[in-house]
């Protein structure tokens, strides 16, 4: 059993101006031991529930409304400290200690008795019920005001109210602060004070202010803590770049006015942190600036977590090791240099203070910022301590400092909590943007931008659950809480249930809708040239090329655009063209190709020969490779135009800015065809799915044949190329050089023609030619007029031969149906019944030669 002390020890260690020293006084007795014994052994979350207060756990802390003062939201915590020991703190009243301090405060009594009630019997309980323990709420009754008008000021003396002190002398007293710290809400309305005094003894206070009225109708400055969440100081100054949070309002004052950068702090010391408003930082840019000392590092512990739940990306600045920490009561910048610690407390505001220039602190920031991250668990030195959270003991690990992360790991960090998942997942979404994810949207899809290895070429694939997670994870860092640990989270990747949130929020992103990808510079509808790779928002245009484009002038003359147009016209000068239309057309199909994902809508390209290796194919592959860097891809098709649309379809999900249909045998006829070709959207719904998507239809679509027809109303919607060599056996053609090659080695120069051609056509403000295309309105306005402006034939000079063509073999295919004699006898005349008759045959063998000619060099027919 314990001895209690001699009568005259224990009025001195109740005396209140030794209560600060009472633990050390009662420790002279001789009794060092037992009180250590008691703060370590006895568990205060234990004592705490005998005493009748019911502990809720939050973390690897337990809380429960304090039983000190009234309130209706729990502020009383317990947690482990650093050396190991359970104390308590309570943020609404402030009131902290040990078990010790506990029980002195619930029991009224003294140190000594408390250490009696503690080391006599642990599981003494209190005498009185758990109402009568708990004081009255001092603000009761007080209402905050809006400030006057007259802002404090530094060295101004005011008369003060103090609460805590009602009935006492010291009631109300008077205040001259050295400085002035105004608090400001987020409409920028002032708020409140915090007022700074420094001490005689080198201390200071710092309480918070607020104007109020009081229970008998009298308004006054009274200290008042701000009501919860509290706004950060400097709020009205964030601006939309990085922000620096250093603790202490003095810091933040003078650090944005050396430095002019974006700089707040908050109310309440360390204490503050979880009684602070950090939503206005919510997705930004933060670095983290803490007082080098244990206090400092778990107060920028505690502000990262709380912002990488709000999914901001968190970097921290200075010294991580405290334990590294020198007696310079100046340290200065040399001492940096040299490799030397500042003392314990260290803070920017010091730096200054020692004469550190802005471009000394900027160069502190970049050599010692580094990514907040929790524990890693292969990097985990534990220490073992005894929680006695409850009756029986477990074992916990606790760390004092984050580990540090891999060099150059710089992804945001989000904390994830289940129960709040649809936040989660908003922010996921927005730093994946943020990041630079390749995750685009189209109508109700959400697509990756995926670059094929080895080619010049990106294409859209359907997100699914495994490609989310893993982009996820890549561009953000994940935590999930967890007790075990003492930041009380720990690093994941990317959680399954997020990544299949985010797939399934159909047309809810923020993620951009993407029209079209190209590897080559694009101009928009006003003419404007997008020369930076990446996307273009208000096109909706993905430009990615490895390539290196020269930048397109702003105003070219109309003698600039005719230099262009004859370095294209020479790269298809070995084609066959029967006529200067076809060239023309040839050289508007180049244009638009080039253009086309900028086109609201364009019309099909047909490149017509009258024999076999003429060069269709090869004309085509010309204006694909301008456009994407590879030949075209083709496609058959063999009159089904229920074949054709997949085809189609599958094309337009996947982004592809070029189809071909080569070598046609049959009349083209498709009603989907004609829809893809006159409407910017076509109604898509992909394979596997039930629901149909809005697909942009920014592609380039052409079509080859010999002897090509087209047939329906797919005939006003074409741009007809006729080549004819002349020869029996074109493919046995020689040529000075290969055109294919030579378009793959110019690209780059024909397609920075081509757009100073157009360019040059809007800025000269040229004249359009009318009437215009309908439904290719905005071609027939750009490309056609452009081509005509320089003098060229008209494109579309082809376009009237087509339908006439087409009424004439529709009327012979239905006068050429069979007649059957009116009686039984013999059988009925059939078409091309004078191809048997051998006299016949005969006689009309040249002209068979000289018709085929005739009909192959005319347009198309069905």
């Amino acid at each position: 059993m314990h001895q209690r002390p001699p009568p005259e020890k224990i009025k001195s260690l109740t005396h209140p101006e030794n209560f600060m020293s009472r633990t050390h006084s009662y420790a002279s007795l001789g009794d060092t031991d037992d009180i250590a014994r008691l703060r370590r052994d006895v568990s205060l979350s234990s004592t705490v529930t005998q005493y009748g207060y019911k502990l809720g756990r939050n973390g690897r802390e337990f809380e429960t409304c304090c039983p000190f003062h009234a309130e209706g939201t729990p502020s009383f915590k317990i947690f482990i400290a650093h050396d190991g020991m359970e104390r308590f703190h309570c943020f609404g009243c402030g009131k902290q200690g040990d078990v010790l301090d506990f029980v002195r405060e619930v029991k009224g009594v003294d140190l000594p008795e408390a250490i009696r009630i503690l080391g006599g019997g642990i599981g003494s309980r209190p005498n009185a019920r758990l109402e009568q323990a708990r004081a009255p709420d001092v603000y009761e009754g007080i209402t905050a005001l809006p400030p006057p008008a007259d802002l404090l000021q530094a060295g101004q003396r005011i008369r003060l109210y103090n609460p805590k002190r009602r009935g006492a002398r010291s009631e109300w007293g008077s205040f001259a602060p050295s400085m002035v710290f105004p608090y400001r809400s987020t409409d920028g309305s002032l708020l409140g004070y915090v007022l700074r005094r420094d001490l005689a003894d080198g201390g200071k206070e710092t309480p918070m202010v607020m104007f109020v009225r009081l229970p008998d109708g009298t308004e006054t400055w009274c200290r008042f803590p701000f009501p919860k969440p509290r706004p950060l100081y400097g709020l009205q100054d964030i601006g939309e770049g990085k922000v620096l949070v250093v603790e202490g309002e003095k810091c933040r004052d003078r650090l944005h006015e050396s430095s002019g950068r974006a700089v707040v702090s908050w109310a309440g010391g360390t204490q503050g942190v979880k009684h602070t408003d950090w939503s206005p930082l919510s997705g930004r840019d933060v670095v983290i600036w803490p007082d080098f000392d244990p206090p400092g590092m778990a107060a920028a512990n505690e502000i990262a977590a709380q912002l990488a739940s709000l999914g901001a990306r968190i970097r921290l600045v200075g010294f991580a090791d405290i334990g590294a920490a020198s007696e310079l009561e100046t340290y200065r910048v040399e001492d940096w240099r040299a490799g030397l610690y500042p003392g314990r407390g260290w803070d920017c505001a010091d730096a200054l203070d020692a004469g550190w220039t802005q471009t000394e602190i900027d160069a502190f920031i970049q050599a010692t910022v580094r990514p907040f991250a929790p524990p890693g668990a292969e990097d985990e030195k534990p220490v073992t301590v005894e929680a006695v959270g409850r009756a029986s003991r477990r074992k916990a690990i606790v760390r004092d400092m984050p580990s540090p992360t891999r060099e150059g790991d710089e992804r945001p960090t989000l904390l994830f909590d289940e129960a709040d998942l649809s936040q989660a997942v908003t922010n996921a979404c927005r730093l994946a943007i943020d990041a630079g994810a390749p995750l685009y949207a189209r109508d109700t899809v959400l697509f990756r931008a995926v670059r094929i290895a080895g080619k010049e070429k990106t294409v859209l694939v359907p997100a699914d659950e495994d490609a989310m997670t893993e982009i996820l994870t890549k561009h953000i860092r994940w935590l999930k809480p967890d007790a075990r640990v003492t930041l009380g989270h720990r690093p994941v990747s990317c959680p399954a249930l997020v990544a299949r949130s985010v797939i399934a929020r159909h047309g809810e992103w923020p993620f951009p809708q993407i029209r079209a990808v190209v590897s080559l510079p694009m101009m928009r509808s006003d003419g404007t040239i997008i020369n930076a790779q990446g996307f273009d928002r208000q096109t909706g245009i993905l430009f990615e090329s490895d390539k290196t484009w020269p930048e397109i002038p702003e105003c070219p003359g109309r003698a600039l655009a005719a230099t262009a147009l004859e370095s294209i016209r020479k790269l298809v000068a070995s084609f066959p063209f029967v006529a200067g239309v076809d060239e023309s057309a040839a050289l508007a199909m180049i244009l638009t190709t080039i253009i086309r994902p900028s086109l609201k809508t364009a019309p099909l390209f047909g490149v017509n020969a009258t024999a076999p290796g003429t060069g269709k194919s090869k004309l085509v592959d010309v204006a694909a490779i301008l456009a994407t860097g590879r030949t075209a891809a083709v496609n058959s098709y063999a009159g089904d135009d229920n074949e054709l649309r997949k085809v189609l379809e599958s094309r337009l999900l996947q982004g592809d800015s070029f189809i071909n249909l080569d070598n046609l045998s049959v009349a083209l006829r498709s009603d989907h065809l004609c829809q893809v070709l006159s409407q910017e959207e076509v109604s898509i719904r992909p394979l596997g799915k039930t629901l149909a998507l809005d697909s942009a239809t920014a592609v380039m679509l052409c079509a080859t044949g010999n002897g090509l027809r087209f047939a329906g109303d797919l005939t006003r919607r074409v741009v007809l190329i006729n080549l004819d060599a002349g020869v029996e056996r074109p493919e046995e053609r020689v040529f000075e050089s290969d055109v294919i090659e030579d378009t793959r080695r110019q690209r780059v120069e024909i397609v920075t023609s081509a757009l100073t051609l157009l360019r040059a056509f809007v800025a000269n403000e040229a004249d359009k030619v009318s009437p215009a295309l309908g439904s290719f309105e905005q071609w027939s306005n750009l490309v056609r007029s452009a081509l005509v402006w320089l003098g060229l034939p008209d494109p579309l000079g082809n376009a009237a031969r087509i339908r006439t063509t087409t009424r004439r073999r529709s009327a012979r295919r239905r006068s050429s149906r069979p007649c059957r004699s009116a009686s039984p006898g013999p059988r009925p005349i059939s078409p091309g019944w004078w191809t048997k008759e051998p006299s016949i045959r005969s006689a009309t063998a040249g002209m068979r030669s000289w018709w085929r000619r005739l009909a192959n060099s005319s347009s198309a027919v069905s």
